[in-house]
């Protein structure tokens, strides 16, 4: 994506293709070819049906067979302190990687008991005879949120903070009942 480095032709890159499966080698370079041919042929049908014909003879090329698993062997032993500290772990504290197994399944779904603070919520007319409602936050608990926003339909806009972990949200016109979500960021 940063272009570094040289990029390889389609030429190249077939030719490398073909040190691994050589049954398709000769195929592959013809198609590259015939499609430098297409470009400027007025007998482009008969062209694209010939590259359709070869693309389709391999199409089915097992991809593990490029792959040599016995060169890897030699990095086993790095594997193996691995797996067993992740065994270790398994016995010792298996909910460990149950809470992630469950987080990982369904990340949108809420977790319950998982947050380490409170919300207490305050509502108040900001102004009397007028149609507008502050609506604040104030949060308590161990790990505290750095930044604590309101979801208001599709638009999530981040509240004002005030002093000692109290937030402020001031609804404008309210003419109807309005639902609403708080979102916190937590840094841990």
């Amino acid at each position: 994506m940063a272009k570094i480095g040289k990029a390889l032709s389609h030429e190249q890159a077939a030719e490398i293709i073909g040190r691994h499966f050589p049954e398709i080698s000769d195929k592959l370079l013809n198609i590259l070819q015939l499609k430098k041919g297409a470009e400027g042929n007025s007998s482009k049908n008969l062209i694209e049906a010939s590259i359709n014909q070869k693309a389709e003879q391999i199409a089915i090329v097992p991809i593990s067979r490029a792959v040599d698993l016995s060169k890897n062997k030699k990095y086993l032993p790095f594997l193996l302190p691995l797996v067993l500290v992740g065994v270790f772990i398994l016995v010792a504290a298996p909910k460990c990687f149950q809470r992630g197994f469950r987080t990982f399944i369904a990340p949108t779904k809420a977790l319950k008991n998982r947050l380490h603070f409170k919300f207490i919520f305050r509502m108040s007319n900001c102004w009397q005879y007028v149609t507008v409602i502050c609506f604040k936050a104030v949060v308590k608990g161990n790990a505290l949120p750095a930044m604590l926003s309101i979801e208001i339909g599709k638009d999530l806009v981040p509240m004002t903070a005030l002093d000692n972990h109290i937030f402020q949200y001031t609804f404008k016109n309210v003419t109807e009942p309005v639902n609403f979500r708080l979102s916190a960021l937590v840094l841990f």
